[in-house]
């Protein structure tokens, strides 16, 4: 795999390699898939396709002079002006680049009520590592469901999916994490 590819290889979530390649091959790891998948694309394809991802990460849009926010190491919420420096590309490439306060707020918000999660989750049940070439271990993630408006959980034996909160063992220990942890819960969900 040549570097362009090997770039690709970690910013193809494992969810979109899944709905890609489908059912036809279940049976493979999600690494296999995604390997098939670029193996599957010419070295100019992906070289493609990577620009096209710094494009919309690069918000070529803003001109120089321009005002900008982002989260410093601290978790405040400060100002800059655009000058097209490394540290301003460097903020837009990591995702810490908004154009309004209240973005970033809402950002910090979400990274907050994360932390709270994540510190809930390690005390209360521990960290779980799921098996993923064991099928028949069943492993459960928190989502939100836009149609009924609620908190719920799905299941799945073999399709791993990117969550930034993470599995569960069992329904019971993500109805308590519902019931516990509503509030920041619905702040990650953005509802």
């Amino acid at each position: 795999m040549n570097n362009a590819k090997k770039r690709l290889f970690y910013l193809i979530s494992d969810e979109t390699a899944n709905k890609l390649l489908g059912e036809l091959h279940k049976e493979k790891s999600n690494k296999e898939i995604k390997e098939e998948l670029l193996d599957s694309i010419s070295d100019e394809t992906a070289k493609k396709f990577l620009e096209e991802l710094h494009k919309k990460k690069s918000n070529e849009e803003i001109k120089v002079g321009e005002i900008y926010w982002y989260i410093n190491e601290d978790g405040w919420v400060r100002t800059l002006n655009y000058s097209n420096s490394r540290y301003d590309k460097t903020l837009i490439l990591l995702n810490n680049f908004f154009r309004t306060g209240n973005e970033a707020q809402t950002y910090l918000n979400k990274l907050e009520a994360l932390t709270k999660v994540h510190d809930y989750i390690k005390d209360t049940f521990g960290i779980f590592k799921p098996d993923w070439d064991n099928t028949n271990e069943n492993k459960y993630s928190i989502c939100y469901d836009r149609v009924e408006k609620k908190l719920g959980f799905s299941l799945t034996n073999f399709f791993q999916r990117d969550t930034l909160i993470g599995n569960f063992r069992t329904p019971t220990e993500v109805r308590q994490l519902i019931e516990n942890m509503r509030t920041e819960l619905e702040t990650i969900f953005e509802v």
